[in-house]
């Protein structure tokens, strides 16, 4: 059974657990609340799942309850920028990927300073 959200965690561990069914949690943002880090990582234990983290940020509040076979990170997948022309020449688009949640950690800020930076050396970028 698959399940990639905190809320539906307990509930997915139960289930597999009684049913005898593998569990895999894959964990789309580091959960910060410590509640919240107890309440999955705990099930995440007692249903003997494994754990698949975008990121080794997302991950690591979670590896004390998983075994560590069990725990992965597997990036997201990240195709070469369509901006990084040859020769150093800006095609004159700028592509990115939305994020439906704004968090300090997802790198907004960064994307931002670094599109700043992209500008000042490429004027005639622009955003699509």
């Amino acid at each position: 059974m698959y399940v990639n959200g905190p809320r539906l965690l307990p509930a997915a561990a139960l289930v597999a657990a009684a049913r005898g069914i593998p569990l895999v949690f894959h964990s789309h943002h580091r959960l910060v609340q410590p509640i919240a880090v107890r309440l999955a990582g705990e099930a995440l234990r007692w249903s003997r799942a494994s754990l698949v983290a975008c990121c080794h940020f997302a991950a690591e509040p979670l590896r004390p309850y998983v075994e560590e076979d069990r725990s992965r990170v597997v990036y997201n997948g990240v195709s070469k920028p369509i901006w990084a022309a040859p020769e150093g020449k800006c095609s004159g688009i700028l592509e990115h990927r939305r994020h439906r949640r704004i968090e300090r950690e997802k790198g907004q800020l960064k994307f931002i300073e670094a599109a700043r930076a992209l500008l000042a050396d490429f004027p005639k970028c622009r955003s699509r």
